[in-house]
């Protein structure tokens, strides 16, 4: 299996993440981070502002990435990895920035450990499975 198809996936997984998390009702504000009784506490609003823009910007490296299959151009391989860049500096601002005002950093630094160990993962088994020998 081609390494661009696992990006191209993740590409579009990581903005449903998104997306589900900017819904869901589990902020702390009565609602969705972007629904009305949320949006009356400006951090929140922020926050939802950087993690839908986040979404937004990884829906289109998704794009990118598939016409950098289809058409195998540097410039779209360059693309979408500064729209990835700039779509995961959102991202951590967002987060820094809920942590910061919610001040609960332990359950923050072990989801960093677990989503390193499951990248790791990733990329192992995506060489296991790709390579020759």
């Amino acid at each position: 299996m081609d390494r661009r198809i696992a990006y191209v996936v993740i590409a579009f997984v990581a903005p449903l993440l998104f997306f589900v998390a900017i819904g869901y009702d589990g902020w702390g504000c009565g609602g969705s981070i972007l629904g009305p009784l949320c949006r009356q506490v400006k951090e929140f609003e922020i926050i939802g502002a950087l993690i839908l823009t986040a979404a937004l910007l990884i829906v289109i490296a998704a794009i990118v990435l598939i016409l950098h299959i289809l058409m195998g151009n540097i410039w779209t391989k360059i693309v979408s990895a500064i729209i990835t860049t700039i779509a995961a500096i959102l991202a951590i601002a967002g987060t820094f920035y809920y942590l910061h005002f919610i001040a609960l950093w332990s359950p923050f630094i072990a989801t960093i450990a677990m989503t390193l160990v499951i990248v790791l993962a990733a990329l192992i088994l995506t060489d296991l499975i790709t390579s020759d020998n």
